[in-house]
């Protein structure tokens, strides 16, 4: 027998024998692998982190922006429109430019025509 082959039959021998031993080292390395990257493992729970912090986020934004139509609404009030609402609205519509002033006249509430 040669030493090749000699050394062969050692391994098989050996492999043989720590069998239990390579389907524990087989098996740990599985749900290593899968610690890592399964669909509960480490990058996956980074993702979803990530995730979150950007929904977050953009409940933060939703609720500013809630908070601002909330308080337009409120501008508009039983009594009529604000006046600043007012302004800026026709400031936005292009009504009104930057170096103009708008004047409101307020009619007579009472019915009477002239």
């Amino acid at each position: 027998m040669d030493a090749l082959g000699y050394r062969l039959y050692r391994l098989k021998r050996e492999a043989g024998r720590h069998w239990l031993g390579v389907i524990l080292v087989l098996t740990l390395a599985y749900f290593g692998y899968h610690s890592v990257h399964g669909s509960r493992g480490l990058f996956a729970w980074v993702d979803r982190n990530h995730e979150l912090e950007i929904k977050r986020l953009e409940l933060k934004e939703i609720r500013s922006e809630r908070q601002w139509l909330e308080e337009r609404v409120e501008a508009l009030g039983d009594g009529g429109i604000a006046i600043d609402l007012l302004e800026e609205t026709l400031y936005e519509l292009g009504f009104v430019y930057e170096n103009e002033v708008v004047i409101l006249d307020p009619r007579p509430s009472s019915g009477a025509t002239d």
